[in-house]
């Protein structure tokens, strides 16, 4: 079998990774959310791993990006502003996940952003199989259970507007969001 990441990144760019191949009016914001359970263990930018089960009892926002994509460069600073904007409530967390070959790649494009979530390698693509990611503008919001609650085909500002909403959805009823 050929390298698992060589391949899914030749798929992802083929597919259009950064979420241009086709029209973005063609595409609905939300996929449909399977409620499946995401699960990984994958190591951390900067050393240790990040396990889905140490996020359990919390919402995850989860945002694939590779410092070769254009449009993450775009994507980011507004998904920065919605984390910084909850990053003090405990029910949440946000997590990157890095598409890069090279973890000094990774490590420039999130100091050159400011990003201080924590960050995930994924060399396998292991995330990137199960969520059946199809470009690196996607978004996903995981459920305080591990389930798939959200999945947004582009990470713009409908997306952010309405991740907005669910998470304050879980900060003011600590439930569900709708």
């Amino acid at each position: 079998m050929q390298h698992p990441v060589a391949m899914t990144c030749l798929l992802l760019v083929t597919a259009g990774a950064c979420g241009r191949s086709m029209q973005l009016a063609e595409r609905p914001l939300l996929a449909p959310a399977s409620g499946s359970r995401v699960s990984f263990d994958l190591p951390l930018l900067g050393g240790g791993h990040l396990r889905a089960n140490d996020r359990l009892g919390r919402y995850v926002v989860l945002k694939p990006f590779a410092a070769w994509c254009h449009p993450c460069w775009d994507e980011l600073p507004p998904l920065l502003e919605l984390a910084l904007r909850h990053h003090q409530q405990t029910q949440i967390a946000f997590v990157g996940v890095s598409f890069d070959q090279k973890p000094d790649s990774a490590q420039d494009f999130v100091s050159r952003l400011g990003i201080s979530f924590p960050v995930v390698l994924d060399p396998t693509a292991q995330l990137a199989r199960q969520l059946q990611l199809r470009t690196l503008s996607e978004l996903f919001l995981i459920n305080q259970k591990g389930q798939l609650l959200a999945h947004y085909r582009r990470c713009d500002k409908a997306a952010l507007a309405d991740l907005d909403r669910r998470l304050d959805a879980v900060v003011l009823a600590k439930g569900a969001p709708q």
